[in-house]
């Protein structure tokens, strides 16, 4: 089972060029579902999905498709072709109609061309540009040249190509005062002389008003004025005509070629202009220039508002052309909605525009494509359902079951058909309406995919800015490279469902998760069945960035064998193991992970390396969800795991690190639990848990401490009242009121952090008289060896003397420990007890001291906010021990002592006993510190 899933999803990745590899696969995976009986899985909820011979099926079809699918390819490279010729000027009488959508610049059929004149020096051209109504000229163009502001009758006196201006002078004489001028004359050329029979010319004062002079001063007998006045000429004349249905032939042709044309050549309903040349204009003496005309195009019918108004909108566009004369499709036909929908979407910030033209004679599929490509639509032509390129998401979930009969898959185009870029040109203002070339556009994720350019030539004739080209160029490519089809015969449940709508489609067996398609494709099939053809889609193709994925559109959830996602980061913890030789115990790292939920995953790898080294350390492959390395040594390590598919060699990448300090036997040990104390037969039975460490099971201890406390009491309060094998569990103690305090202590000395203790209350310890006491403290005045008394308390003392120090005072520590503290110390009691008879007694030592370190100073401590408590860390390796020797004899005589005993709580039979009380510390600057130090002989009551 895990290989069939492995193949499916080796199958269902992007791979391009390989649909009838995908076809056949399926087949199989169809036949080890199903089995013999046909049945199985793939039957379930009533659906027989036969996969393989309809995939051979459709594999025909396919071909079919792609040769007439080239065929009207071909057939839109000729329109194309036509649409670069829009501006070309032909003569001809029987010229194909063109209609001009949006604003576009286009050429003129000319249907008649006259002539006048005594010379025949002016040449008559009537030109026809569209063949319906139009909304205004904005510009004419004679040969290339834009003709500017036309003036009332219609010369282009304003072009500087097509105009000159004739100045003549003149002088007027007049015996009045106030005369009117012949001629207008030019601004600031107006003289004015008086004139006598005497003298020559004189300049008189006057006013000028148009044309009219007054001499303002005493006038003479006649005054002469002198002027120029300039005529500007024009040798083109032009008439436009809008194609208003019903307009009147063109009266100043008629005039000027009263025989050749009449009031019946009305042209009615063609928007078309008159054009007459001056054929003195050597220009015009070659042949008839190009006359090109600058259109706002025809009138649209806009079912949103009911009004026929000029617009560039391509759902309009399109309306119109389905109910023009060259489509001749009935307005009953096309559903109203479908053109408001797709007319709201391209108004929708000026996204799409159409502006160009049709001719007839041509393709009408070829022109209702490009007209549909610069909306990035599409048109049903069984139903004329239109809709323009916008993301709109699905209202309808088919399911597996709803697949009721042929089913086939193409999990995308081909290598060859494939491409990265777009290539083309566009007729736009922006190139003065030449057909030029835009800025390729080319998509920088797919290019670095591909490994190369791959571009494809797509022509634009309707789109007029670069801006635009660029969006849709972008939107092909994206659309194209998404290309996984299904093509499914489904239920009556989709029977409602239109081209170009979207779907989401479920499928456990192709791994489809209301994955979105768009319908490109409707047949109503026999017996209540319809077939739909799905392209896959998502919102990013129809938006305006550029897509940075190489698929936005995962052609199905079933694994990829290839890839593996990386597992998360590992969890590590230690542990302490006994060896079976002699090496005693040793630390182990373990290693677990969240397990990779897919069946490609067969083992995984595991890599370590201390944080220092640069290499990592690779582990055999595990099948399971942990690792362990043994014999691992202290330090910070980093841990990484991948998971690993052995049929396919694919290795996911690492998880993310995770930092692991390994303490081994200088991790602390754990607290100890469960402690108690319990009174037995006069002394004290201390019970706790069995240790979890194991280096204190194996040569640590179990260290119980005492403290005359019996609320308070810290770990550095007590002294070592007895030690206990690691693995033992209770132990026999003095009973003593105060507080018993308990820490493990593994093989390498490291205590536990936290020690655990018991308060025993005097009513616990009751049933004794004291009848003898030596208290020491706080003066100590018995004889002292490396010890000392500072402030009242006894301690040890330090190794050298003021005299020894050789550096400055104001390095010194305390001058108690100058130069490190003596690793022992003792101090004997100042006298012996004496207790005048020999009998059994109970003896108790009462005793209180602190463990300290005299390097902890509060000027080394740093700030007071870092402090882990103001106490300092506690000192576990400074100690005490009381021992006592005794006489049955005279101590006053030379009574014989027995051996020195160590004790805190003891029973003895003697007449006198002597006491010393030794110091040990573990570090030069460990010190401690007694404050109380007395001894009480006791009997029992």
């Amino acid at each position: 089972m895990k290989y069939l899933f492995v193949l499916v999803g080796l199958l269902l990745v992007p791979l391009q060029a390989h649909a009838g590899l995908f076809d056949f696969i399926v087949t199989v995976v169809a036949i080890y579902f199903l089995g013999p009986a046909g049945a199985g899985l793939m039957t379930a909820g009533g659906v027989a999905l036969a996969i393989g011979m309809a995939a051979y099926g459709y594999y025909q079809q396919d071909q079919l498709a792609l040769q007439k699918d080239k065929a009207e390819r071909d057939a839109v490279d000729a329109y194309n072709d036509r649409l670069k010729d829009r501006t070309v000027t032909s003569i001809s009488t029987e010229a194909p109609f063109v209609y001009v959508y949006g604003r576009a610049r286009v050429g003129s059929a000319i249907v008649a061309v006259l002539s006048s004149g005594a010379r025949d020096e002016y040449q008559h051209l009537i030109c026809i540009h569209a063949a319906h109504e139009c909304d205004a000229f904005e510009e004419i163009y004679i040969a290339k040249k834009a003709l500017g502001t036309l003036d009332g009758n219609g010369f282009a006196l304003s072009s500087p190509d097509y105009s000159k201006t004739t100045t003549t002078n003149y002088w007027d004489q007049s015996f009045a005062s106030s005369f009117t001028l012949s001629y207008a004359p030019d601004s600031g050329s107006v003289r004015v002389f008086s004139k006598s029979s005497d003298q020559g010319e004189s300049p008189i004062a006057f006013t000028l008003v148009g044309s009219v002079v007054t001499v303002t001063e005493a006038f003479p007998w006649f005054v002469i004025a002198r002027y120029t006045n300039s005529v500007v000429s024009s040798t083109v004349r032009v008439k436009k005509h809008l194609g208003v249905p019903g307009e009147a032939a063109d009266a100043t042709l008629i005039a000027e070629c009263p025989a050749l044309w009449t009031a019946a050549s009305k042209l009615s309903g063609f928007c078309y202009t008159y054009v007459r040349l001056d054929l003195n204009q050597q220009e015009f003496q070659g042949g008839i220039p190009g006359i090109e005309v600058l259109l706002r195009g025809k009138k649209l019918y806009d079912p949103r508002t009911t009004t026929t108004v000029w617009s560039s909108n391509n759902a309009l566009v399109l309306y119109d052309y389905l109910r023009s004369d060259f489509c001749n499709v009935p307005m009953a036909d096309i559903p109203t909605a479908d053109v408001i929908i797709a007319a709201d979407v391209c108004d929708t910030g000026s996204l799409y525009t159409c502006n160009g033209t049709v001719t007839s004679g041509l393709n009408p599929g070829a022109a209702i494509n490009q007209i549909c490509q610069s909306m990035m639509g599409g048109i049903n032509s069984t139903t004329w359902e239109m809709w323009a390129g916008k993301y709109i998401a699905p209202t309808l979930t088919l399911e597996q079951t709803d697949i009721v009969g042929d089913i086939a898959i193409t999990p995308g185009a081909s290598d060859a058909d494939i491409y990265n870029g777009v290539t083309g040109n566009f007729i736009s203002p922006e190139n003065d309406y030449a057909a030029t070339d835009f800025k390729p556009y080319q998509n920088a994720a797919y290019r670095a995919a591909d490994g190369r350019d791959l571009f494809q030539n797509i022509e634009f004739p309707f789109t007029d800015t670069a801006q635009r080209c660029h969006n849709l160029a972008r939107i092909f490519i994206e659309d194209q490279r998404n290309s996984f089809t299904v093509r499914a015969v489904f239920s009556l449940k989709a029977w409602d469902t239109k081209i170009g709508q979207r779907i989401n489609l479920n499928s456990i067996f192709f791994g489809f998760s209301v994955k979105v398609f768009r319908i490109v494709g409707k047949i109503y099939s026999g017996g209540g069945t319809v077939e739909l053809l799905l392209k896959e889609d998502a919102p990013s193709i129809w938006d305006l960035a550029d897509t940075v994925v190489l698929d936005s559109t995962l052609n199905t959830n079933l694994p990829n064998p290839f890839y593996i996602s990386p597992p998360g980061a590992p969890t590590v913890s230690e542990e302490l193991y006994q060896t079976t030789g002699s090496s005693g115990v040793k630390s182990r790292a373990i290693i677990e992970w969240a397990e990779i939920p897919s069946i490609r995953v067969s083992s995984y790898e595991v890599a370590y390396r201390a944080q220092s080294m640069f290499y990592w350390e690779t582990l055999p492959p595990v099948s399971g969800l942990l690792a362990t390395i043994d014999d691992i040594a202290p330090g910070v390590y980093e841990f990484r795991v991948a998971g690993k598919n052995d049929y396919f060699a694919a290795t996911s990448l690492y998880s993310p690190v995770t930092t692991k300090t390994i303490l081994g036997l200088y991790a602390a040990p754990g607290n100890v639990t469960g402690f108690s104390v319990t009174k037995s037969a006069g002394v004290a039975l201390a019970a706790w848990s069995l240790t979890t460490d194991l280096d204190v099971r194996l040569g640590g201890r179990v260290v119980i401490r005492f403290s005359t406390f019996t609320s308070g009491a810290l770990w550095v309060d007590g002294f070592v009242l007895d030690e206990f094998n690691g693995d033992a569990t209770s132990g026999l103690l003095p009973l003593v009121t105060g507080t018993y305090m308990a820490k493990f202590k593994d093989s390498t000395g490291n205590y536990s952090a936290t020690m655990a203790s018991f308060v025993a209350t005097e009513g616990m310890v009751t049933g004794f008289t004291t009848v003898g006491t030596s208290t020491q403290a706080p003066t100590f005045p018995g004889a002292k060896t490396n010890a000392a008394v500072v402030d009242g308390a006894l301690r040890l003392d330090s190794v050298s003397t003021i005299a020894g120090m050789a550096t400055l005072i104001s390095t010194w520590s305390k001058i108690s420990s100058l130069g490190g503290i003596s690793g022992s110390g003792n101090y004997d009691f100042d006298a012996v007890m004496d207790l005048t008879t020999v009998a059994t007694r109970r003896f108790e030592s009462d005793i209180t001291a602190l463990s300290f370190d005299t390097g902890d100073l509060i000027g080394f401590r740093g700030l007071v906010s870092e402090w882990p408590s103001v106490a300092g860390t506690a000192i576990d390796d400074s100690d005490l021990t009381l021992f006592a020797a005794t006489t049955n004899d005279d101590p006053a005589g030379s009574p014989v002592w027995s051996a020195w005993t160590p004790y805190f709580v003891g029973d003895f039979t003697c007449r006198a006993i002597k006491h010393k009380l030794a110091l040990t510390s573990g570090a030069p600057t460990h010190n401690i510190s007694v404050s109380q130090l007395t001894v009480h002989a006791k009997v029992p009551v």
